[in-house]
């Protein structure tokens, strides 16, 4: 396992977002809901391209956009609002829907390329990853790629989802009291949940670089893999955690085995489950 020390840069200023627009969000999205993907879903590559394109710019967003502040914002209701009309769009609607979610949260300040330049250039820090795709114009179109760009130089006094301690980063996310309670998610659900981690490994994390598998690979591989694995999620899930290398990652075990799990400890013994101390008490 390949390990390196590397750290991240964090770049906050002061806060200049001059407007939000009001967000409604449904008062419950429930988990049994309409919007499915299936197999065809899963090879198609439009589809594929959509979902890879909205999770990489739902994400940036969420961890770049000044707007983020604002407690009332909730990212992940914003993501289940632009699934069932991003997901079967033509490229350029796509491009265009994003390009319209991002103006919806208003105007802020930008740091011009000098300034932001310098700002870089003082701090003895190394910045993980460059984000180089948000500059792909063929792919996003000219106006969100500018867009994009523009966000990585904005000027942010905070974030509700990430911020400093004299120690370490730490990150939040909004709860859903039902995640743990229930074994079977909807497709909205299972892209959260690995849009949640993709994101927050490709802006934070220091070993983003020396995973034994490239991490936009990742990406690639898994949401097929989320549209297609409904059934064995938690599996699939426990399987996109190993790509970090880390052992100090875990999930709870209620994912797996529900609300009211037996304790015990157990061993695998040629592909069977005997359990060596049932803890029962």
């Amino acid at each position: 396992m390949k390990r390196c020390l590397l750290i991240v840069l964090l770049l906050f200023g002061n806060l200049s977002l001059q407007e939000i627009q009001a967000r409604s969000y449904s008062s419950v999205y429930e988990f049994s809901s309409k919007f499915e993907l299936d197999s065809l879903d899963a090879a198609n590559p439009v589809v594929l391209d959509n979902l890879e394109v909205l999770g990489r710019v739902w994400g940036f967003v969420k961890y770049h956009h000044p707007a983020m502040a604002d407690t009332t914002i909730h990212i992940d209701y914003e993501l289940f609002d632009l699934l069932p009309r991003v997901t079967h769009a033509k490229p350029s609607e796509r491009n265009h829907i994003l390009s319209e979610w991002i103006e919806s949260f208003g105007p802020y300040e930008v740091m011009d390329s000098v300034d932001y330049a310098e700002t870089l250039s003082k701090v003895d820090h190394m910045i993980v990853n460059d984000f180089g795709w948000i500059q792909d114009t063929c792919r996003l179109g000219a106006v969100l790629s500018r867009q994009l760009t523009d966000l990585r130089r904005a000027v942010a006094k905070s974030n509700r989802y990430v911020w400093n301690t004299p120690i370490t980063i730490q990150f939040y996310d909004d709860p859903f009291v039902e995640i743990g309670k229930r074994r079977e998610y909807d497709a909205r659900f299972r892209l959260l949940m690995l849009f949640r981690l993709w994101n927050v490994i490709d802006c934070y994390s220091p070993n983003r670089n020396i995973t034994d598998r490239a991490w936009d690979e990742v990406l690639v591989e898994y949401i097929p893999r989320m549209i297609r694995e409904k059934d064995r999620f938690a599996l699939t899930y426990l399987e996109l955690l190993s790509t970090l290398d880390d052992a100090h990652v875990r999930t709870p075990l209620n994912i797996i085995f529900g609300a009211k799990p037996v304790l015990g400890k157990g061993h695998i013994i040629d592909g069977h489950l005997f359990i060596t101390d049932p803890m029962g008490g």
